[in-house]
């Protein structure tokens, strides 16, 4: 949590990294307060729930969420 210097939510992150919620950016960072995409937000609400069994639907019914997304099955 290099990044995260003194920041209040030291706390928060560590919980979220913990529990594999949020794995932060591919460069180590987890940034608290970037903005959070809608993809992103659904891979930790996915995440978060125990990343239940489920088989994502063969063509995406999001315009802006390719099959090929990183996030595309949560």
């Amino acid at each position: 949590f290099w990044d995260l210097g003194g920041s209040a939510f030291v706390p928060d992150v560590q919980w979220v990294a913990t529990r594999r919620v949020a794995t932060g950016n591919v460069d180590g960072t987890y940034r608290p307060v970037a903005p959070v995409s809608r993809q992103a937000m659904a891979a930790f609400l996915y995440r978060a729930a125990g990343s239940p069994a489920f088989t994502p639907p063969a063509s995406s019914s999001f315009a802006d969420v390719a099959t090929s997304h990183p996030f595309y099955r949560e």
